[in-house]
């Protein structure tokens, strides 16, 4: 049985007013949650809910005002964990393979080392042949390509993917959700993928989390009971899939409405 690698417990943000005699900001309350072994699990709320602020939090990039997160390994968070951000980061005086290799860099290996490292991973990345290149002279999908790299060379048990995809147009962001879950197959590691996008989270997803408006919360999850190997494009047509996207997207609208 699997067993939890990642466990947030009344996890709560809270942040100072943002002018004198302001109100505090209630970013998230009472978050329960657990990633499991080898688990991709997606999380889609409303903008504003959290989400980003939730992943901060589970990796170590802050604090959380109350609650607790923990590693099953019992590692503290801030190196243990691998977090992709939105934004693909590339160091712009860094060619593709260095970028990659800051990866293995994080982790103790020389810069020689960590070249080696990201080289032998470039042709698996659709990045063979532009190690060299600079982050000017890519397209969007291959500096997004560049990043996933950087982070599967941290090493990391545990993923956090936040939006990563959400910039590319269609066709670039249907490669990158293959790339992904091949990778995730083949790796084992255990992921919390952060999206907008439903039909994104249930293509990508093991279950799917969704969160409410601020303070976010857990307003309930769903398993994706559709069979893997998932095909983009031709998943979304089978009426398990529609049946799941609409009781995702029924209470998200819903919220939507009720925003002011």
């Amino acid at each position: 049985m699997a067993e939890p690698v990642l466990t947030a417990s009344g996890l709560a943000r809270t942040y100072p007013p943002a002018r004198a005699g302001g109100e505090e900001v209630a970013a998230l309350a009472g978050i329960d949650l657990q990633i499991m072994s080898g688990e991709l699990v997606s999380i889609i709320g409303p903008s504003g809910c959290g989400k980003s602020t939730l992943l901060n939090l589970l990796a170590g990039l802050d604090e959380p005002t109350a609650g607790s997160v923990a590693l099953g390994s019992g590692s503290p968070l801030l190196g243990s964990v691998a977090y992709m951000p939105q934004a693909d980061l590339l160091m712009p005086w860094r060619t593709v393979l260095d970028n990659a290799a800051v990866g293995p860099q994080l982790r103790g290996l020389s810069i020689g080392e960590a070249r080696e490292r990201a080289r032998a991973e470039l042709l698996r990345f659709g990045l063979d042949g532009f190690a060299d290149a600079w982050p000017s002279q890519i397209s969007g999908g291959m500096r997004q390509r560049t990043a996933l790299l950087r982070t599967f060379l941290t090493d990391c048990d545990v993923m956090l993917l936040d939006e990563p995809f959400g910039a590319l147009d269609a066709l670039t962001r249907q490669d990158m959700q293959e790339r992904l879950v091949e990778l995730w197959a083949a790796e084992g590691k255990s992921i919390l993928f952060v999206t907008h996008d439903v039909e994104e989270a249930l293509f990508l997803g093991d279950r799917v989390v969704r969160m409410t408006p601020r303070p976010g919360r857990i307003a309930d999850e769903v398993a994706v009971d559709l069979p893997r190997p998932r095909a983009a494009g031709v998943t979304d047509l089978e009426p398990r899939f529609i049946e799941l996207k609409r009781a995702l997207e029924e209470p998200l609208r819903a919220e939507e409405a009720r925003t002011p």
